[in-house]
């Protein structure tokens, strides 16, 4: 009895990795996704002295792509974080008021290693990241007096710099026409810091392809 039942879980196993290394339904066909990502902390330092501390993040983003075969996807997408962070300059530590605002908008390419529903793949990805510090930059205070409550704010510094990147991770097609990703990447952000300002990226993707 013991010999049959471990036959037939044999079967079942083989029968189960040969139904997903069927041919995949990707190519042709576009996509679009919702994305969950998590940055560690990180600091930054420059070479006046000063460093920053990023605290870790949670951000969301939005993506869509064509798939011009089973294999390879043109992409787009766009991503939104905030997250506290402190200056340090001579030797003081000085938490800022209030949360750098961080956004990317991307173009990239994602090579699917297996034409199946469950694959490795690996992307890379290249285009702007928008950065308000959140901080006065010593302009003028504006006020908007059309809405019920009047509301004032002050301009504050920002700056929009090269970003590029890649990730690895596995994907996974459902026959509802749903999939799912998760993977870990970086993004490297040109903020002119004396050590290498690459972000770790840890994400999760949900998305339907038509």
């Amino acid at each position: 009895m013991l010999k049959h039942r471990t036959a037939t879980l044999f079967i079942l196993i083989i029968s189960t990795v040969i139904n997903a290394m069927a041919d995949g339904d990707r190519g042709q066909r576009w996509e679009y996704s919702f994305v969950i990502d998590y940055e560690p902390e990180k600091r930054l330092d420059f070479s006046n002295g000063k460093a920053i501390d990023l605290d870790s993040k949670i951000g969301w983003g939005l993506g869509f792509g064509y798939h011009i075969n089973n294999y390879i996807s043109a992409d787009f997408l766009f991503d939104y974080s905030k997250n506290s962070y402190t200056v340090l300059s001579d030797g003081k530590r000085i938490d800022s008021p209030t949360d750098m605002l961080t956004t990317h908008t991307m173009l990239g390419m994602t090579y699917n290693i297996i034409n199946a529903p469950f694959t490795p793949f690996v992307s890379v990805k290249a285009g702007m990241a928008y950065v308000n510090s959140g901080i006065s930059d010593g302009g003028d205070t504006h006020c908007d007096q059309t809405v019920l409550y009047p509301s004032c704010y002050e301009s504050t510094y920002t700056t929009t710099k090269f970003s590029y990147g890649g990730a690895i991770g596995l994907r996974y097609d459902f026959e509802s026409q749903v999939f799912v990703k998760g993977g870990v990447g970086v993004h490297i952000d040109d903020f002119n810091s004396v050590n290498t300002p690459y972000f770790t990226v840890y994400q999760l993707t949900l998305g339907m392809r038509y």
